[in-house]
């Protein structure tokens, strides 16, 4: 995950993350508690947008408010 949140780095540092999918929601987390949750929204609102520079990422957006 690029965390272009934290400030101070000349290059947005790439961290691990957990991804959680389940057949209605897509969640992202920081560790593998629960309560650390970065993203997470329905299958439904999320769209997928392809990194053209890099063919083995994407960023994951949620249609409905662009985060």
């Amino acid at each position: 995950m690029i965390r272009d949140d934290l400030k101070g780095f000349k290059i947005a540092p790439r961290t691990a993350a957990r991804v959680v999918l389940n057949n209605s929601t897509f969640s992202i987390f920081a560790t593998d508690n629960f309560e650390d949750i970065l993203f997470s929204c329905t299958l439904k609102e999320l769209a997928l947008i392809p990194t053209p520079n890099e063919i083995n990422c994407f960023h994951v957006q949620n249609k409905r408010n662009g985060i």
